[in-house]
């Protein structure tokens, strides 16, 4: 099939079956199928692949969780390329230090990434907030990569004392500016520690929408000084990565990825369905499991987790609850599975933009 055009590909799903597993994003399938091509002209177009590279077929199909279509991929197509290793690499510490230290624009403030529920106030009270309202008011909170302070805005009036820590200077010299007169403080990381933090000192610690960026070495590093600053009642709320779950499909959706990107396709589509931009810059190496296992290397106990969608229908994203062992939080870990995360965060937008929101 390599060197073919479009038009010459079979063009009936006759003759095969789908990956194992394919109803949840393929994370356990370690075997792929070639398939016939079901994909109209219209979306494949008369791209020609070139030799050594990989190719992936796109099916468009009807889907209870899609209001209309769902792209998928369904296989890769023999002769991996040179280059299919750096397709997408893992977020580093440097690559954050650049992107949102030097690359970003940041002319939203960060309000950008709250669109989907209508800005950041309807995100903080139908999405943040009842998810930490039990650890609230703290007397001390430690906000790991507040950004542009998006979020401390607020965190302050749940606290007495207030620290946030970037790796950024540039995010760090603003969040100065714009809290100037407040009970927060702020500092440079290295974006491994939490520098100027007393052990044994902090209530509560935030991160959110920011470690996702972050492998699991970086995670390790940050809970076990979560472990030390913490106070004996203390506990921690951290979104991070779960996209390790995909670690077995990687490549392939790295290779329709990329694919796809140059398909004339419904961009919205693909990027919905999990095809383009799939990883999102997620870390690679990070997952539920692995996360609560880093935790007990570090000392905490992992309390809670949820596992959600964020950008598109893989269970990208994960929301951890970390706590000292003995503490009043402690429990037995609860772990859930929220695939409507997605559609409450339009129903939350499409509400905060009919009605008035008032801080």
């Amino acid at each position: 099939m390599i060197g073919q055009t479009a038009p010459d590909w079979p063009s009936t799903r006759a003759g095969w079956a789908p990956p194992t597993r394919a109803d949840r994003g393929f994370e356990q399938a370690d075997r792929w199928a070639i398939p016939v091509i079901d994909t109209p002209t219209c979306l494949l177009g008369r791209f020609v692949p070139q030799a050594g590279e990989y190719v992936a077929a796109i099916s468009l199909s009807n889907h209870r969780r899609v209001s209309r279509y769902r792209a998928v991929i369904v296989a890769a197509i023999c002769h991996p390329g040179p280059d299919i290793g750096r397709l997408n690499t893992m977020p580093s510490i440097s690559w954050n230090q650049e992107v949102w230290g030097q690359q970003y624009a940041w002319d939203k403030g960060g309000e950008e990434w709250s669109k989907r529920w209508g800005g950041s106030l309807s995100q903080w009270r139908s999405c943040i907030w009842p998810r930490i309202a039990a650890f609230l008011p703290a007397a001390s909170i430690v906000e790991i990569a507040p950004g542009y302070g998006r979020w401390t805005h607020y965190l302050l009036p749940h606290c007495e004392t207030y620290t946030g820590i970037d790796l950024s200077e540039r995010c760090v010299d603003i969040c100065r500016e714009r809290f100037a007169g407040t009970a927060a403080r702020f500092a440079v990381g290295d974006g491994r520690s939490l520098p100027e933090v007393p052990d044994g000192s902090t209530d509560f610690v935030f991160s959110f929408d920011s470690l996702v960026h972050c492998e699991a070495d970086v995670i390790a590093d940050y809970l076990r000084e979560i472990g030390r600053v913490l106070t004996a009642g203390g506990a921690a709320f951290i979104h991070h990565s779960n996209l390790g779950r995909y670690r077995a499909s990687a490549r392939v959706r790295d290779a329709g990825g990329s694919l796809a990107a140059r398909l004339p396709a419904r961009k919205d589509i693909l990027r919905v369905s999990g095809v383009l931009d799939w990883d999102h810059r997620r870390g690679r190496s990070v997952t539920a499991g692995r996360f609560a296992q880093m935790a007990r290397d570090a000392g905490l106990s992992c309390i809670s987790q949820e596992i959600i969608t964020w950008n598109n229908s893989l269970l990208t994203d994960c929301f951890s609850a970390v706590t000292r062992p003995g503490s009043r939080w402690d429990r037995v870990p609860v772990v859930s599975v929220n695939r409507l995360f997605l559609p409450a965060a339009r129903s939350a937008g499409a509400a905060a933009r009919a009605f008035p929101q008032v801080p």
